[in-house]
């Protein structure tokens, strides 16, 4: 699948871009099938990834399940993702599927992906984006991603208490042990006082789309999600590709392995649709 100059600009201008239909109603419904298989037998790496809300995180579907590695790898996801960052080679940093249950639904209040992957994984430069695979329908009603068109120009924004994690991080390299489940906590949730005039100046955008759409967007970019108020699951699996000339030092201890890529940053080849042997069942 290749963009058109017209699409790769307006990615660009406003550190989003969705493409519709990229993915066929059976193709999604696989997924969602393989979904709940996983959901059965995940165990979460951290307290704070399922909620008393209904909100569940499942972290690294695309290395403990065959039919969302090969997903990750299409080239339907990666040939677009190549010539959004300018044609770099990517390996996939983190991927997380995000389950909002029907009519309890957890949200995310604002915040900008890098600066979390800046911090907990000490990628240098903000050259990465997220590719969002809608499930299920998203809608007004169950928890739409929300965008701000164009906060991507901001710098990354410091959610007061990056001091006291780059300390935190900094001894736990320095004493070369495992890092806890304490670093999954680090607050991305940036102020009311400098949110509001970024919100008014850049306005808001909710992306309400069917099954099979994609959605590329920018690691600077400020999103957010409301709570699912509606009786309709909303389901959506996001894979963060970062170029493989920006990954973490060496010198860098590691995440839990399903929270974060800590040793494979070699670049990975697309699939074709031939080659998605379990889509063809």
């Amino acid at each position: 699948m290749e963009l058109t100059q017209q699409q790769i600009s307006d990615y660009h201008e406003n550190g989003f871009l969705v493409i519709k239909n990229v993915f066929s109603e059976k193709e999604t419904q696989l997924l969602i099938n393989e979904m709940n298989e996983i959901q059965k037998s995940y165990s979460f790496v951290s307290k704070n990834h399922i909620t008393s809300y209904g909100q569940k995180i499942l972290f690294g579907a695309h290395k403990t399940s065959k039919l969302f590695s090969q997903l990750s790898r299409s080239q339907r996801i990666l040939a677009p993702c190549k010539s959004l960052l300018d044609n770099d080679d990517v390996y996939i940093h983190q991927s997380r599927i995000v389950s909002k249950k029907a009519m309890v639904g957890d949200g995310f209040f604002w915040h900008q992906d890098y600066a979390y992957y800046h911090f907990a994984d000490d990628i240098p430069t903000p050259k990465l984006l997220t590719c969002c695979v809608f499930l299920s329908e998203s809608t007004e009603f169950n928890g739409p991603f929300m965008v701000s068109p164009g906060s991507h120009k901001e710098a990354v924004m410091d959610t007061g208490n990056s001091e006291q994690f780059i300390k935190k991080r900094t001894f736990f390299n320095k004493i070369k042990s495992k890092i806890n489940n304490e670093r999954n906590t680090y607050d991305q949730a940036i102020s009311n006082d400098k949110l509001t005039p970024l919100l008014k100046k850049y306005g808001i955008e909710s992306i309400k789309e069917k099954p099979g759409s994609i959605l590329f967007f920018n690691g600077n970019l400020l999103h957010a999600s409301l709570r699912n108020i509606s009786p309709d699951e909303r389901n959506c699996f996001f894979i963060t590709y970062n170029s493989i000339h920006n990954a973490p030092s060496k010198e860098f201890i590691p995440r839990s392995e399903l929270m974060a890529e800590s040793n494979d940053f070699k670049q990975i080849n697309p699939l074709s649709d031939k080659e998605l042997t379990l889509f063809l069942k």
